[in-house]
């Protein structure tokens, strides 16, 4: 049996990563309609959720509250996991939500002090918005960096068990990764020039 992905699974990566694709889309030109079209600056949730005031009207407020409250339901479970999953693997602790706490004291230490620092930055009076501003730009900066990485593992024989990805693969994520440390350039680029 070879190492590549069976049928099924590799369609159900596709559709997953298409919606996540098109919800990305339907955000950005959400985005565009409600901010770009005032030239809005926003700084706080009171400001994003009042320029949701065109959409929902008197709503605004209470569907930009509720919105805010579910993705804080599904992400912060998963980022504090996470947090401390990585943070076990690095450290080669005994990890994993399927242990019990005494069998994975440091793992759920680390979920805590997760839990803990985001408490004291959101108490901190640090403008949320900012916060997640210059995440997505740390982040967009960090990515092509972290596709090389990827790329270089993906690509050597000796760690992939002598199973590189393909060629195709290969050149598809160097253009990939190209096209997105180009736009990172252009971005930085015209920060400067403003700046």
């Amino acid at each position: 049996m070879s190492g590549s992905l069976h049928p099924r699974p590799r369609v159900t990566n596709c559709q997953g990563t298409g919606a996540s694709t098109q919800v990305d889309r339907e955000g950005l030109v959400a985005t565009g309609a409600t901010l770009g079209v005032h030239h809005r600056h926003i700084d706080t949730a009171a400001q994003a959720a009042q320029a949701l005031r065109p959409v929902a009207g008197a709503w605004a407020g209470g569907l930009f509250a509720v919105g805010l409250l579910a993705s804080a339901l599904v992400a912060l479970p998963v980022l504090l996991a996470t947090t401390a999953y990585v943070t076990g693997a690095q450290m080669n602790w005994h990890r994993g939500l399927s242990c019990t706490l005494r069998q994975a004291p440091l793992f759920y230490g680390a979920l805590c002090a997760a839990a803990l620092l985001g408490t004291a930055l959101a108490f901190s009076g640090i403008s949320p918005i900012r916060l997640l501003f210059v995440a997505g730009i740390i982040g967009g900066i960090a990515t092509p960096l972290g596709l090389v990485l990827l790329l270089v593992a993906a690509g050597d024989r000796r760690l992939m068990n002598d199973q590189p990805v393909s060629r195709r693969i290969r050149v598809a994520g160097w253009l990939i990764t190209s096209a997105v440390g180009g736009l990172d350039l252009l971005y930085l680029a015209q920060q400067v020039g403003t700046g």
